[in-house]
């Protein structure tokens, strides 16, 4: 198989992978001291509200590790430049921004409405992704 139908297999096969990803659980190789599971959620018990809202609706996609399985990290990475990748690293974010882009979406990446996501959750999650690291 080669070219148009390729690209379009591919575009199929990684716009299935995105919308599988979007918000499900966290990365595999992330620290968890004590965790606590639901069917549809899975959390740092000891993390802030910010970070526990970001694993159970970012991580999915969001995740610190540049690979398709991540898809918002993947697609950051192929237009913007690996080191605007991971959001949780950027120095180039403001809670104002990340706020905006949650609740509007960008490119592929859906709204967060107030039902799923209300105002001081919004801010806690913009805080956790803004908070300088190491």
């Amino acid at each position: 198989m080669s070219g148009p139908r390729k690209s379009l297999l591919l575009g199929a096969c990684a716009s299935l992978l995105m919308l599988a990803g979007c918000g499900r659980g966290k990365a595999p190789d992330a620290p968890a001291p004590q965790v606590v599971s639901a069917p549809h959620l899975t959390y740092n018990a000891n993390a802030g509200e910010g970070e526990k809202l970001f694993e159970r609706n970012c991580i999915g996609c969001h995740a610190a590790k540049i690979s398709p399985v991540y898809p918002g990290t993947y697609a950051l990475a192929k237009t913007r430049g690996d080191q605007f990748a991971i959001i949780t690293r950027r120095k180039d974010l403001n809670a104002q921004t990340v706020s905006a882009v949650v609740r509007n979406g960008i490119g592929f990446m859906p709204a967060f409405g107030p039902t799923e996501i209300d105002d001081r959750q919004l801010a806690a999650l913009a805080a956790y992704v803004v908070e300088p690291r190491p």
